[in-house]
C-alpha cells in the first residue's frame, strides 16, 4: 500500500490489530513476532531495470514501459549547497531519483512484491486462527512480517534478506524493531532475529 489510489495502512492496522488480540487472548495461540523494518533511502536506491522488470510483470506494457525506461536511462544530477549548484554528473548507477511523482509509487510497487510472491507461493505465510493468510505487509518504503516465533519466523526473515539483496535494497537497520507477542511456554524458546548485520534484542 502508499502512493496509490485507494490504497493505505487501515486495512493493515485492522488485520495487525486482529492478530494481536487473538495471540493475546486465545489460549491456543501461539507466541507472534511482529518484525518492522524500513528500507533506508529507498527512492534513491531503486535499481531501473529490476524495478521495471516488477512494473512489466504487473501489466504495464505499453509506450508508457519505455518511456519511463528513458526516463530514468541518463540520469545527472545537481546538487544546491550554500555557494550554488554543483556541476551536473551522470549517476553512475540507473536508480529511481528522490522528489518525482514516480519514486513513491515505484518504492511501493517494489516491496508489495514480496508479499504478493509469498501468496502465489503459499510460503511465509501467518494463519490467522489457522485459516486466514497473512503475507508481509508493506507501506512504501516499509516492510512488517507477522509470524509465529521461531523457526518460521527465521524462515520469512531469511527470505526477505534474500528479496531485498535481488532488489539492491539495504535495511534503514536504526530503524528496524521486533515486537513479542503472547505468552511465551517453558518449552518454547524465541530465538534473535538476525538481519544482514543488524541482529535483534
Amino acid at each position: 500500500v502508499g502512493g496509490r489510489k485507494g490504497r493505505n495502512c487501515r486495512d493493515h492496522i485492522l488485520i495487525l490489530n486482529g492478530a494481536i488480540q487473538d495471540a493475546l487472548r486465545t489460549k491456543s495461540a501461539k507466541p507472534l513476532y511482529l518484525f518492522i523494518s524500513d528500507y533506508k533511502t529507498m527512492f534513491d536506491g531503486l535499481d531501473v531495470k529490476t524495478t521495471l522488470n516488477d512494473l512489466f510483470d504487473k501489466g504495464v506494457k505499453d509506450d508508457n514501459f519505455a518511456l519511463i525506461y528513458r526516463l530514468y536511462e541518463t540520469n545527472n544530477i545537481s546538487i544546491k549547497t550554500s555557494l550554488g549548484l554543483t556541476k551536473r554528473r551522470p549517476v553512475e548507477r540507473e536508480v529511481i531519483t528522490q522528489g518525482d511523482c514516480l519514486g513513491p509509487i515505484l518504492a511501493s510497487s517494489t516491496v508489495d512484491t514480496m508479499g504478493k510472491e509469498c501468496f502465489q507461493k503459499a510460503k511465509h505465510l501467518y494463519l490467522y486462527r489457522n485459516k486466514i493468510p497473512i503475507a508481509p505487509m508493506t507501506m512504501c518504503d516499509d516492510l512488517l512480517i507477522v509470524s509465529e516465533c521461531g523457526y518460521k519466523t527465521d524462515l520469512a526473515v531469511s527470505y526477505i534478506n534474500a528479496q531485498s539483496r535481488y532488489n539492491y535494497l539495504q535495511f534503514g537497520l536504526t530503524k528496524c524493531s521486533k515486537v513479542h507477542i503472547g505468552k511465551t511456554k517453558q518449552k518454547f524458546k524465541c530465538t534473535p532475529i538476525y538481519l544482514d548485520s543488524w541482529i535483534s534484542k
